[in-house]
Formats: C-alpha cells, sequence, structure tokens
C-alpha cells in the first residue's frame, strides 16, 4: 500500500513538472488582444494592426503560413511605431495566414491569438492598368489619370505647371501665373477648359476607383483610408481648379489690355550691370524698332535684343542709371525707379515686390496679400528723418520686420486683443543714403522670411500724406513708387480730435529705463505733455501749458523710478480756432 502511494506521488510530481516545463516554454510569448486587419490586392496583401498602449514595443515580428504547410515562417522584422507591411511574395490565388509578434523594450513576446489566425490572398495583377513607381499619394494618382484623358489636345509642356495646380494646398490668387509663360495662356484656353469639364465630370470618383486594387496596397491605405483620401483628393483639386479657372479668364482679360510690352522685373547685383526684364504680351502689335529705354539723354534701341523663348527680353543698362522708361516713339509707356543690388517685380498693378532668382519667369499680376501693411511713410531727406505707419492685425503665429538697406530697424509686436492696429515709429539716421533707397516689409512665419512690400524712396521734399490717428478709417490705395498716401476722401468726423497734431508711438516700447516721447505740431499751440498710469494718475508732468511753434518736437522720458506697467503718454494742444484736443498713447516699461 505504501508503495502505491509512493508511485502516485511520483506521477504527480512528474506531472507537475511537465506542466511547468510547459508553460515555461509558453511564457516567453504572451497571449494579448492584438487588432490585426488583412487586405487582398492585386500582387500583394496588405497587415494593418494596433497593439495595446501598455506595451513598449521595441521590434515588430511578421510571420507568414501558406495553406497547407504546417509552419510559420519569418518574412520581415520591423521597427517600433510601424503597424502597416505589405507582403508582395505571395502567390495569387493560394491563401495565406500571419502571425504578429511584438518584442517589447524588456524582450519579452507578446502575439495575438492563435486560434483565430488573419488570412488573405492576392490576385493576379490585371494588364488593363499598368504600375507607376513615381506615384506616391492619391493626389499624384488623381493628377496622372487626369493628364492621360488630355493627352491627345496637349499643346505643350508648359501645360505640366497647370498640372501642379491639382494637387497643391499652397495656391493663391494669381500665383499661377508667375512661373507660366505669358504667351502660352491664350493658346492654353481649350486645354484649361477641358480640363475643367474632366475634374469637375460626375465619373471622376468612378474612374479613380478603378485603380483601387493596384495602388491601395501600395500606399498602405485601407478601403476606408482609400475612400477618404479619394474624396478629400477630388475636393482639394476642384477646389483649386476653380480658382484657376476663375482666375483664367480675369488673366486673359487683364493681358488683352495692357501694352504689348511692358517692364515686369529687374535683376541687379553688386559685380554686374543691371538688367531690365521686358515681356512681350502681344507679338502681333508689337514692333521693336519703335520701342526704346530712356533714362535722362540717354535710351537704347530694343530693335537688336531678341526674344527668347519666353517672350522675355534682358536688357543691360548702365549702372548710373536711377530711373528708367519704357518709350514708344514719343510716348513713355512706363516710368520706374531702379533698385540698386535687389531683383524685383514690377507688377501689371504697379506694385513692386521682391523675386526669386531661380524663378525666371518675372509676369506677375499683383502683391501677396498680407494681414498688415504700410498705411503710411513720411521722409524727410534734409534731417533723416523716416515716420512709418502699419496698419492690420497680425497672426499669433507671424513676425514683422521693417528694413531699410538690408537692416532691420523694427520688430512689430502689436497688441494682438485688436481687431485693426495703427502703429506708428519714428526712426533718425545718421549717414546719408543712396537714393532711391527702399524700405522693406518682411514677413517670418515657420522660420521662412519672406518680402512681402517695397516703397521705394527718392529724394523728394518733405512728404506729407498724414491720414487720421483716431477714429474711424478709410484705407486707401498703396502707393509704392515712391510717394505716400494721399489723404483719403471722407474720413473727417466732426467727433474726432481736430487734425491739429501726431502723436507718434513711443520708441523703444516697450522700453527698460528711457524711451523716446515724439509729436509733430501742424500749428502753433499752447501745448501740455504728461504722463499717466494705467487708473489715469498723473506721473509726471513733461510740459504744461507751454507755446510751441509748428514743427517736430521730441523728448525722453526716465522711468527709472517708476514701477514696471502699463503708462499713457497723453498730448493736449490749445489752438484759438479750435477747442482743446487731447490723444493719448500706450507704453509698457519693462524693468
Amino acid at each position: 500500500m505504501i508503495n502505491v502511494i509512493k508511485n502516485i506521488k511520483r506521477v504527480f510530481l512528474l506531472i507537475m513538472w511537465l506542466f511547468c516545463m510547459v508553460c515555461a516554454k509558453n511564457s516567453n510569448e504572451r497571449i494579448i488582444p492584438m487588432d490585426i486587419s488583412v487586405y487582398n490586392g492585386e500582387g500583394s496583401i496588405l497587415l494593418n494592426w494596433t497593439i495595446p498602449d501598455s506595451i513598449k514595443a521595441k521590434n515588430t515580428i511578421i510571420h507568414s503560413r501558406k495553406f497547407g504547410n504546417e509552419e510559420f515562417v519569418k518574412i520581415a522584422t520591423l521597427p517600433s511605431k510601424t503597424f502597416f507591411f505589405l507582403d508582395t511574395n505571395c502567390e495569387p490565388g493560394e491563401r495565406y495566414f500571419y502571425k504578429i509578434v511584438i518584442q517589447d523594450i524588456y524582450d519579452k513576446f507578446f502575439s495575438g491569438d492563435l486560434e483565430n489566425l488573419p488570412f488573405g490572398s492576392c490576385n493576379l495583377t490585371q494588364d488593363s492598368f499598368s504600375f507607376n513607381n513615381n506615384i506616391q499619394s492619391v493626389p499624384n494618382l488623381l493628377t496622372e489619370h487626369i493628364k492621360d484623358k488630355l493627352l491627345p489636345i496637349l499643346i505643350d509642356d508648359n501645360f505640366s505647371l497647370l498640372l501642379e495646380v491639382l494637387h497643391t494646398k499652397k495656391i493663391k490668387h494669381y500665383n499661377w501665373i508667375e512661373s507660366f509663360p505669358s504667351h502660352k495662356l491664350k493658346a492654353l484656353s481649350k486645354t484649361v477648359d477641358k480640363t475643367y469639364e474632366i475634374i469637375f465630370n460626375s465619373n471622376l470618383h468612378n474612374e479613380i476607383s478603378n485603380y483601387e486594387n493596384l495602388y491601395r496596397n501600395y500606399l498602405f491605405l485601407t478601403p476606408k483610408m482609400w475612400d477618404d483620401q479619394v474624396n478629400r483628393a477630388i475636393r482639394i483639386i476642384k477646389d483649386n481648379w476653380n480658382i484657376l479657372y476663375s482666375d483664367y479668364a480675369i488673366t486673359i482679360n487683364e493681358l488683352n489690355k495692357i501694352d504689348p510690352i511692358r517692364i515686369v522685373g529687374l535683376e541687379d547685383s553688386f559685380t554686374e550691370n543691371p538688367k531690365i526684364i521686358l515681356n512681350i504680351f502681344h507679338e502681333d502689335k508689337v514692333l521693336l524698332g519703335e520701342w526704346y529705354l530712356l533714362s535722362g539723354d540717354e535710351y537704347i534701341d530694343l530693335e537688336k535684343f531678341p526674344l527668347d523663348n519666353t517672350s522675355n527680353l534682358a536688357v543691360e543698362i548702365p549702372k548710373h542709371w536711377n530711373y528708367v522708361s519704357l518709350m514708344v516713339s514719343d510716348l513713355i509707356v512706363q516710368t520706374l525707379p531702379i533698385i540698386k543690388n535687389k531683383s524685383v517685380f514690377y507688377t501689371l498693378e504697379g506694385d513692386i515686390i521682391p523675386y526669386e532668382k531661380e524663378n525666371k519667369s518675372l509676369m506677375k499680376l499683383k502683391r501677396e496679400k498680407s494681414s498688415i501693411w504700410f498705411n503710411e511713410i513720411i521722409w524727410d531727406p534734409e534731417s533723416m528723418a523716416l515716420n512709418i505707419e502699419i496698419v492690420g492685425k497680425q497672426e499669433l503665429d507671424e513676425s514683422y520686420f521693417v528694413r531699410v538697406q538690408d537692416e532691420n530697424i523694427w520688430k512689430i509686436e502689436p497688441e494682438l486683443n485688436f481687431s485693426k492696429q495703427y502703429i506708428d515709429s519714428l526712426f533718425m539716421f545718421e549717414s546719408k543714403f543712396s537714393t532711391p533707397f527702399i524700405v522693406e516689409l518682411q514677413n517670418v512665419k515657420d522660420s521662412i522670411t519672406a518680402t512681402i512690400e517695397y516703397i521705394v524712396l527718392d529724394t523728394i521734399p518733405k512728404s506729407i500724406g498724414r491720414l487720421n490717428d483716431t477714429g474711424p478709417w478709410e484705407q486707401v490705395k498703396i502707393n509704392t513708387i515712391g510717394l505716400t498716401n494721399r489723404k483719403s476722401q471722407n474720413n473727417y468726423d466732426s467727433q474726432l480730435v481736430p487734425q491739429l497734431f501726431v502723436l507718434y508711438q513711443n520708441y523703444p516700447n516697450p522700453f527698460n529705463g528711457q524711451t523716446k516721447i515724439t509729436f509733430d505740431l501742424l500749428e502753433d499751440a499752447q501745448v501740455s505733455l504728461f504722463i499717466t498710469d494705467a487708473k489715469g494718475r498723473v506721473q509726471e508732468k513733461i510740459l504744461e501749458e507751454e507755446f510751441y511753434n509748428s514743427g517736430m518736437y521730441n523728448f525722453m522720458w526716465d522711468a527709472e523710478n517708476h514701477s514696471s506697467g502699463v503708462y499713457f503718454i497723453t498730448l493736449q494742444a490749445e489752438v484759438d480756432q479750435f477747442p482743446v484736443a487731447v490723444f493719448s498713447r500706450k507704453m509698457i516699461y519693462l524693468k
């Protein structure tokens, strides 16, 4: 009896040992919830999976087993954060089972449910559609498809520039025209119309669906992701082409109205003579022998300059020219300033804006829009005083700078809670500038710097271009060839402060220690100038009912004995025929 009991104990211990061995063997691969999806395709099978967030994956190991085989074969080891795999080593018509094993950072292994393995099979690649390795996205596929449908009517290679519009989100009003030869526009009108018909055809979505089995897997897209991206791409294409299509007619109309030949750009550098770039807009209307470039008593006959393949003329001019006039017979078509050591567009709307030298086509209809812009420039060449007024609303991710002669002189920091602001700054320069010189407004966004606008200043006498500094405003056309804004009409309001003086924004602002306060009297006046805190309490009186003749005055205010915070400059002026005029500007003192 005792021996029987001992034998039972031995069998029990043996069973326990075998159970532990099995458990130890399987402990390296734990079963976890793992969502694995398999999608059939032409010549491929796409796998997509998700794992619990609690697992910190180091590697993902893919195993496959062909139906009828007993053993799994490792086919790929992928890095962490990879959740797609494309199996292209599959035989059409055969079924394949897949197992995914996750190795975590602690070298533990996890797999999904081994009792219900996902499976799929690939189809034989159809001959009706050929695979294009250059297609990396659904927009690429759409563009190529539309291009193939347009092949019978394509006029020349430049249509590729229009095709770029199909799949870009960066299209802006008229920007497409910059890189497109103007003389090709009319010839391409039928192509543009045909493209519009193709894009807005109700069958476009169905036509692209024919490519799904071929391209969906290769783009790592599930069926739902494919449908979403196709719909999104078609929507973007339609939106972009709507803009282009509407602009196209406008552009053609504008081109028909302009002179047969115009100056569209200037290329200049420190080492070579500057080049004036002219564009022939209407070859059938221009006789180059009748056209001249003129500056003072010097002129250049355009007859000897051949056209390039973009209908552009590049004409070298002397370095000492400050202005250039384009003439036909005895009539002046254009007169423009020559900007030293800069390359610019002269737009059809009269703006002067920069261009990148990589872009050899210089035609541009208008400058880019901006959230802020130059509203007023006052330049006194005798005193070297430059007053600049900026207007607009700055976006949170934008920084703006004003540059003079390639030097930043003003970082614009408006208060972002205002819907629209008018910000003044006065700058005094110690050295004379060669003329004409430029004032640039630059925008920095996402570490990319772009010049928004040039203002070209000449040797003209003191320019007065004031607009009201308070109350309602009426936007006026910006003048970018040397003169300042004229007063807008109907901008006077009897309730506003009379136009007796201008109180400029202190500089610097915010400031630490001292700041300069500047005001300009337009008439002789009794003046008071004082500083108040945010609660309206007077902190310091700089002037108290003192008589000043008309002119510009500067005062320094030292805030060392005051605490940090918001203060206000208040200017009060009294002239016999007017009631007392009062105006304040906010300033910020930072210790």
